[in-house]
């Protein structure tokens, strides 16, 4: 549908409204995974998630984020492809958060966290007692 109304838009037969890019945007970012997704909740039946082609990670799209989108789509700030620059900054910021928070528990788990020394540590050139 996403194709259809740029078509339609291009063509002159429609004028870009910020609900015609809402309509757009809702069709190319609902996202596939449903109940697998990261972000679904059974109240939501519809979400939408913006994901990178190279990148397993979604980002959820909240109803609001998607309607400053098709206001900046509108303004020629962005593409209905590309996210507005404040958003991209605000998943950015959330991704770097998750990966640094998911290493932090991968090194826990592996017992590479911080050390922890209890009791004393013998001395070098002394002879610990048993």
């Amino acid at each position: 549908m996403g194709d259809e109304l740029r078509a339609r838009k291009d063509a002159g037969l429609v004028k870009p409204t910020d609900t015609t890019y809402y309509s757009e945007l809702v069709c190319n970012w609902k996202c596939g995974l449903g109940g697998k997704c990261k972000n679904y909740h059974i109240t939501q039946p519809f979400i939408f998630c913006y994901t990178e082609s190279n990148s397993s990670h979604h980002q959820f799209i909240s109803n609001g984020k998607i309607q400053a989108w098709s206001k900046a789509v509108r303004k020629g700030i962005t593409t209905p492809l590309n996210s507005p620059p404040a958003v991209r900054r605000q998943w950015d910021t959330a991704l770097q958060r998750t990966l640094q928070q998911q290493e932090e528990q991968s090194n826990q788990l592996a017992g590479g966290g911080k050390w922890s020394v209890q009791g004393q540590v013998p001395k070098a050139g002394k002879k610990q007692q048993s």
